[in-house]
């Protein structure tokens, strides 16, 4: 298979914007704040049985992605909706189903949950990079996983659709060893879920808000371009590779890391503000820390201060 070549755009400091450095805060402003759920759904034992039968039929057809008893961990990740978001209500269901496949399985490993809401804490991806199958095949490996269920929420009010299918994760495994995707069938079910608030039906992410400002608070640092604080400018700046993973995707997409630039113009102290999947994250840390700056200054004297900046991975 014949394979674009790649390359790292520009990468910019991302200084332009005051809120921003102040900030960073969901694109809608009517989302609640971001929070892995912290109770589980409140189902009837009628739903509980619905979603009983659902994981027993997944379960049933596992070994059509590849997923064979004595030899196999399934992830379930974060359920979304048509866009590609997730939602409080989301993650509870996907953790509600996660515990019936639990219950249910015999020589099959169910990935813990709480595991994986850590993992995506520390990589910061939002949902929106994680909706394509091969996104959740590659988080399905990076925990330890060889099949990963996805699953996508139709509906309102109070009606609700559940479509899920298991995934095998094993053909993301190097640009050379591509294989037949294996997939099991579509399994569905319909739920009347009563009294959920519309917070938990809005889009959410399974990590905290990250705050520029309040980071720098934290640790004392000056913040670029504001106060009179002037912006240190890029000396060395080269650019990330692509990881495997990312080119057999075909991915594009930025991150965000916030970044301690020193006294004497050092990247330290890099933080993932917005992540990306396949590993981008810790590619684009290993560079950006072999950057040079020339120092921001204050009344004429170089200080060290915090900036955020974005790389962008685009093939062309």
């Amino acid at each position: 298979m014949l394979l674009l070549p790649s390359r790292v755009s520009r990468i910019a400091l991302v200084l332009l914007f005051a809120a921003f450095l102040a900030t960073l805060s969901p694109a809608n402003p009517n989302t609640p704040p971001a929070q892995a759920p912290q109770t589980p759904l409140s189902l009837s034992s009628q739903q509980q049985d619905q979603l009983r039968d659902l994981a027993a039929r997944i379960l049933q057809h596992a070994d059509k992605a590849g997923c064979k008893k004595g030899a196999c961990t399934i992830l379930v990740a974060n359920f979304t909706n048509s866009s590609g978001s997730t939602s409080i209500l989301a993650m509870q269901l996907a953790d509600a189903v996660s515990e019936q496949l639990a219950a249910g399985a015999m020589d099959i490993r169910i990935a813990d949950r709480k595991r994986f809401y850590e993992f995506l804490e520390a990589e910061r991806i939002p949902s929106k990079f994680l909706a394509e199958d091969n996104a959740e095949r590659w988080l399905a490996m990076e925990q330890s996983a060889n099949a990963v269920l996805v699953g996508h929420l139709e509906g309102g009010g109070d009606r609700l659709s559940i479509t899920l299918q298991l995934l095998d994760a094993h053909f993301l495994v190097g640009p050379r060893e591509h294989r037949e995707v294996r997939k099991g069938p579509q399994e569905k079910v319909e739920m009347t879920i009563i009294g959920i608030d519309e917070p938990s039906r809005m889009q959410a992410e399974p990590f905290g808000e990250a705050s520029a400002s309040k980071l720098a608070e934290e640790q004392g640092i000056q913040r670029a371009g504001v106060h009179g604080v002037t912006v240190p400018s890029g000396v060395y700046m080269p650019t990330p590779d692509y990881t495997d993973p990312a080119r057999i995707a075909k991915f594009q997409g930025s991150l965000i890391v916030l970044v301690t630039v020193s006294e004497e113009g050092r990247a330290e102290d890099l933080k993932v503000l917005q992540g990306l999947p396949f590993g981008l994250n810790q590619h684009a840390l290993n560079t950006v820390r072999t950057w040079k700056f020339r120092p921001a200054t204050l009344d004429g004297k170089t200080v060290p201060v915090q900036v955020p900046i974005e790389v962008t991975f685009r093939l062309y």
